[in-house]
């Protein structure tokens, strides 16, 4: 019994090195960039003025959809990303999409995707925003946008060296006109893109 305990245990450490060295170390200056529509409006509007890789991730509108395409670019020596930037939140937490606010299933997929590149690369988290006014207002979406907010600042952000935070909603409440009417979405023009893309450009340049 004994001996096939051990076998069970080294199987397992076994199992785990090789995950391990599934993840390539990142390649120097690589992004990825794991966005939602906000984003999407960012570059139709704005242009890709940082030359972001966005191919390789793409819009990934929630965390489920984004983590395949970064554990394919991890597993890949020439595309492991020495960054990855997760522009997501807003459909995480949304009541639509067949999602009930805030879960714990948000929770774990979205700390999956932070953590799915290498150890040694780095992952900004770009804090989204919802700004509601009489005629949007939408008591859940606030709940869960704030929950996740604080989640990612009180518990992820301290959990790692590896992790940046960088927050839009500071630019976006101080600049309402850069927000559509529905207080989610950015207007379409090429200064709220601009704006937004300055935020993530943040989050990047915060990584080592």
């Amino acid at each position: 019994m004994t001996r096939h305990l051990v076998t069970i245990a080294l199987i397992g450490i076994l199992a785990a090195v090789a995950a391990g060295a599934c993840k390539y170390q990142p390649v120097p200056d690589r992004v990825d960039v794991a966005g939602d529509s906000i984003t999407w409006l960012s570059l139709s509007y704005g242009g890709n003025r940082q030359g972001w890789d966005t191919d390789a991730v793409g819009i990934g509108w929630q965390a489920e959809h984004s983590e395949p395409p970064v554990d394919a670019d991890v597993t890949d020596p020439k595309r492991s990303p020495a960054i990855l930037v997760v522009a997501l939140g807003q459909n995480d937490v949304a009541t639509s999409l067949s999602r009930d606010g805030f879960t714990q299933e948000d929770r774990n997929q979205l700390y999956a995707l932070y953590f799915a590149p290498h150890d040694t690369a780095c992952t900004a988290i770009v804090l989204p925003w919802y700004q509601p006014t009489p005629d949007n207002y939408d008591a859940t979406q606030a709940v869960g946008i704030n929950a996740y907010r604080t989640w990612v600042t009180d518990t992820i952000a301290p959990s790692s060296p590896r992790i940046r935070v960088v927050d839009w909603g500071p630019v976006a409440e101080a600049h309402p006109e850069y927000l559509q009417a529905d207080g989610v979405h950015i207007a379409e023009n090429a200064t709220a893109a601009a704006a937004y893309q300055a935020v993530i450009q943040t989050g990047i340049e915060a990584c080592p």
